[in-house]
């Protein structure tokens, strides 16, 4: 419970704040004060809350990834909070909450891109990745990548199909889905690890992927 410590943790932080941290309008009108008067008091009231915000974006995602540890995380908020605290780059100081949640989540999905090469990623991860950029799609892209989700796994071969949507979709563990399905533990490892293979190769699949900026080029 590493990750759930830290986020448990980042209350006493958030109390330092002028403004509750969820108070999105509070944190643009402090960027707005800032980015016309540059006082170091409204500065320091947006970092402590940068650092909570990003912390909180980071660690609430990363406890669906077990496989990570608290190393890796810490590198990968490093990244986002560096990306994030270039304040001079905001355009719009009025949607400052929304250029930092763009930010975080970009760079939040690289450096899981970068962390987890496709020999090493654990069935369930790119569901959890894509889940998170999911998050931020609009209804039409949402409603595309989830008809392309349902053909990719309908063309998967049958005795694959029940493996590949309680693992990937329903996020059930392999000794569950062994129960379910009366295979050997070693089978449904195998067939998980399969149907992943063949939807990593599905074209229309990874083309809208591409498309949505979801997997790489």
């Amino acid at each position: 419970m590493l990750f759930q410590d830290r986020l448990d943790r980042l209350g006493a932080v958030a109390a330092h704040l002028p403004f509750p941290q969820e108070d999105f309008d509070a944190v643009n009108r402090t960027f707005c004060r800032w980015a016309e008067r540059r006082e170091d008091r409204d500065h320091k009231a947006l970092e402590v809350w940068l650092y909570c915000y990003v912390q909180r974006y980071v660690l609430s995602r990363l406890l669906r990834l077990p496989r990570l540890g608290g190393g890796e995380a810490d590198r990968i908020i490093g990244e986002v909070f560096e990306r994030a605290h270039e304040f001079d780059k905001v355009t719009e100081p009025e949607r400052f909450t929304h250029w930092v949640s763009v930010v975080c989540r970009n760079t939040f999905i690289n450096g899981l891109r970068r962390r987890y090469q496709p020999a090493d990623v654990d069935v369930g991860t790119l569901g959890e990745a894509a889940g998170s950029a999911e998050s931020d799609l609009t209804e039409p892209d949402r409603a595309l990548l989830r008809h392309a989700v349902t053909r990719a796994f309908e063309a998967l071969p049958e005795a694959l199909q029940p493996v590949a949507r309680m693992r990937l979709l329903e996020g059930r563990s392999y000794r569950h889905i062994a129960a379910a399905t009366g295979h050997p533990l070693p089978t449904v490892r195998t067939y998980a690890a399969k149907a992943v293979r063949r939807l990593r190769e599905d074209p229309g699949l990874r083309a809208l992927g591409q498309a949505l900026n979801l997997v790489p080029p």
